[in-house]
């Protein structure tokens, strides 16, 4: 039998390519913002054995600075960034693109995701189109925007890795999408779109004997992040399924209880 014949479509050419990145980078840089937190923290000045001895336990607080990123997802100025970002902070400065500087006050969080909304108070803001991150195809071009190393409105540009990972270590709900865009410190809470400039990340970690990007960057899938926020603003917490059961290996010792033939499963 004939094989059936199947439309491929055309690949861009290299300049097709630059300006599409071009035209999403301007179009999503405006709604993309650096997140400054303040977070107040105690040194030991001495080891904690000398707690018990009542030596050094007013030891006094110090301000702590941080940066990350954050995505303006409403007009009216909701935010999406990433927990980590703002985690016990006791004041948050959002700067826009624009360069104009507004207080940050944080709606919700849910450290078991790493997302986090804030909320600023103006209008008429530009924001980002959410995309269906269940639709991204490993090889998709993809663009990272955010604030690394505090050089606020960097675009970085690269392809989806993989998607699905989990065990990454950094949530405890993890599927995440791996980039080789590189993600540098700062980035975390930007932005990870499409070519057409859709919303499918929340660039969240990277994965580096160095602490700099070596082309394994992970963000958090668009879906997940949208539904936890949209389960943050209202309820104040994410609401999740659960399985009233619990599993473990077999054991010999189980094995011989059940009368199992293998010690396996």
């Amino acid at each position: 039998a004939q094989a059936e014949n199947r439309a491929i479509p055309p690949v861009a050419s290299g300049g097709e390519l630059q300006a599409q990145v071009k035209v999403t980078a301007t179009k999503v840089i405006p709604a993309v913002v650096s997140i400054a937190s303040t977070v107040m923290v105690r040194d030991q000045a001495f080891s904690d054995e000398a707690l018990p001895f009542g030596l050094f336990k007013d030891v006094p607080s110090r301000r702590q600075y941080g940066q990350g990123s954050g995505v303006i997802v409403s007009s009216d100025g909701y935010i999406m960034t990433n927990n980590h970002v703002i985690a016990d902070a006791v004041d948050v400065e959002v700067i826009l693109a624009d360069r104009r500087q507004f207080k940050g006050r944080v709606v919700a969080t849910d450290p078991k995701t790493d997302v986090a909304v804030v909320k600023i108070q103006a209008t008429n803001l530009p924001t980002v189109t959410w995309g269906d991150s269940s639709m991204l195809a490993v090889g998709e071009f993809v663009l990272a925007i955010g604030n690394p190393l505090g050089l606020s409105r960097s675009v970085t540009f690269g392809i989806v890795s993989a998607v699905g990972r989990a065990d990454v270590g950094v949530a405890d709900f993890e599927d995440f999408i791996q980039t080789d865009a590189p993600i540098n410190p700062g980035n975390s809470g930007g932005a990870l779109v499409t070519l057409n400039g859709e919303l499918v990340g929340i660039n969240t970690a990277i994965a580096s004997p160095t602490g700099g990007s070596v082309g394994v960057g992970f963000a958090i899938p668009s879906n997940m992040a949208r539904a936890a926020m949209q389960s943050l603003l209202k309820t104040g917490h994410v609401v999740r399924g659960f399985l009233g059961a619990s599993t473990q290996d077999v054991t010999p010792i189980l094995g011989k209880v059940f009368r199992l033939p293998d010690v396996k499963g």
